[in-house]
């Protein structure tokens, strides 16, 4: 518990508005900023625990997949164990955080976490992949809910200028958990069963909310309606659905000419048209108007979307250049690729100590862009003869830059749109983000399977039969020894055309969207905007 302590003592001094009225002079105000203090804590505690829960199990599932896959027998299929909870989340994400506004935090909160455990008890008692797909769709529902109100309910806890003090905490934990999410996966499927990785949210969801129900602040409805249209959810879930649908099947299960592609595709763009129109006479919007006239928040959620768009595929392609092009194990790939996520939260814990103790956060975001731009522009060259020092010097640089922008949106959108919407401000940027996530990744295996397919029909015209999935699953290892040398050459380039295309590209998108940024100085108050 000296983590807690010691986050005690640098915790920000609230208007509490629970105590606003009984503060008074002397020992009467140092009691109640004391009591604030306090409540503050045991709130943040909350929060982390339902923040955790999501890439604990995340991590854990991605190590167990092919157990499990194996074991209701259809490997075939098995993207679709992860697809699935990725789906949920994009779909809940802004849902959650509008229906927030509307009906507080803490009711939200918990509705995540009971939504969450009963997805994680239903994939646990899945007899088939199907029953597992929809199980963990529920469990992305109520992931998506946590991720979502923990960050919101930072911002109600936390001014924007105190805000640093926690997100190292935060950022600490995310480090621990993806260190322990894989091994903890790892162990359970090699001594006991898979289905143990799910029924462990268990006693996780009980704790998450019996801390929420004795700590998490009461809060009312910041807006005047209680509920979102149900025709808004349902035309948003069907482009959701159809866009995940048209970015997972293309080039891969279809062509992407394909008449199941176009369709979809033509059925996305139909849903999406009905959905503005139903959002533009909808009295209580998923995005709300005033918040999509906001500057700031367009900026900010643009920026989330580069920074996801640029992150994750480059994420997807280190340990494939390491292993395929580089020959490394894949142990040993995943220990590099710490390199990366390690410089991401070092730099991130830095940079929102420097934020607070500053009070602005232009600057970080302008040279993180910078130094991403820097770093994935220098990826964009590597080749088969690359060095792996210089690989992983690279990486570094990368991964510095995404460190010091990863914070950043949900920051400027919390310290300047309206209390009453900042639910959907803060859930619109993170939604916008994981499109990014999503839609970068999907593009980027495009690309590189594009690039492989035309580069092996140019130099090695008899392997047809090597396809990119065997390539990025299994490596360099899985195909003749004669063409291993040209397929490391092949490798190479793919990977770097696809860190130039969308890596570098998205880096530079953070940095012309960083410079757009407002240079607002950050609250000191959780209260500047009063709810109606």
């Amino acid at each position: 518990m000296r983590i807690f302590r010691h986050l005690g003592r640098s915790a920000p001094k609230l208007d509490d508005r629970h105590a606003e009225g009984a503060a008074g002079e002397g020992s009467a105000a140092e009691s109640s900023t004391a009591s604030s203090e306090r409540s503050v804590r045991a709130a943040f505690i909350a929060v982390l625990i339902g923040m955790a829960m999501v890439p604990l199990d995340m991590t854990a599932v991605a190590t167990a997949a092919p157990a499990l896959a194996i074991s209701l027998g259809e490997l075939s299929n098995v993207a679709w164990v992860v697809t699935a909870m990725a789906l949920g989340m994009t779909i809940s994400i802004p849902i959650m955080g509008r229906l927030s506004d509307m009906q507080g935090r803490r009711k939200i909160f918990q509705a995540a976490i009971v939504l969450f455990v009963i997805g994680s008890v239903a994939s646990g008692l899945s007899q088939s992949l199907g029953q597992l797909i929809v199980a963990r769709f529920v469990q992305g529902i109520g992931g998506g809910g946590l991720m979502t109100l923990s960050q919101i309910i930072l911002g109600d806890l936390v001014s924007p200028r105190r805000r640093g003090h926690y997100m190292g905490y935060v950022g600490a934990m995310f480090a621990v958990v993806n260190i322990t999410g894989p091994i903890l996966g790892g162990f359970i499927v090699d001594h006991f069963t898979w289905r143990l990785i799910f029924f462990l949210n268990l006693p996780l969801g009980a704790v998450a909310m019996a801390v929420s129900i004795r700590f998490l602040p009461r809060t009312s409805s910041t807006s005047g309606k209680s509920t979102i249209a149900a025709m808004s959810i349902f035309y948003f879930t069907l482009t959701v659905t159809g866009g995940f649908l048209v970015l997972s099947w293309g080039g891969d299960t279809y062509p992407w000419r394909s008449p199941v592609i176009l369709l979809l595709a033509a059925g996305t763009v139909l849903a999406l048209v009905v959905f503005v129109l139903v959002q533009r006479k909808s009295l209580m919007p998923i995005f709300p108007r005033d918040l999509l006239r906001n500057r700031t928040f367009l900026v900010a959620s643009g920026l989330g979307l580069a920074t996801g768009v640029a992150m994750h595929s480059t994420v997807l392609f280190v340990p494939v250049f390491l292993q395929g092009v580089s020959g490394l194990d894949a142990t040993t790939s995943g220990l590099l690729l710490m390199v990366l996520m390690g410089s991401i939260i070092v730099s991130m814990i830095v940079s929102n100590h420097l934020i607070t103790t500053r009070g602005t956060y232009k600057g970080f975001a302008v040279s993180g862009g910078v130094a991403m731009a820097v770093g994935l522009g220098l990826l964009g060259s590597i080749g088969a003869e690359t060095n792996v020092g210089d690989f992983i010097g690279y990486l570094a640089i990368v991964g510095v830059g995404m460190g010091l922008v990863i914070q950043v949106p949900i920051l400027v959108v919390q310290n300047d749109v309206p209390r009453r919407v900042m639910g959907a401000g803060t859930a619109g940027t993170l939604f916008f983000r994981q499109v990014g996530t999503t839609a970068g990744v999907a593009a980027a295996g495009a690309l590189f399977a594009g690039t492989i397919t035309r580069a092996l029909a140019e130099r090695l015209p008899g392997t047809t039969s090597i396809d990119t999935d065997m390539l990025l699953s299994d490596g360099i290892a899985s195909v003749p020894s004669e063409t291993v040398a040209v397929l490391r050459d092949v490798l190479g380039g793919a990977i770097s055309d696809v860190f130039l295309a969308f890596g570098f590209s998205a880096a530079v998108l953070c940095l012309v969207l960083a410079l757009l940024l407002p240079a607002r100085p950050l609250r000191d108050s959780v209260e500047t905007f009063p709810a109606p």
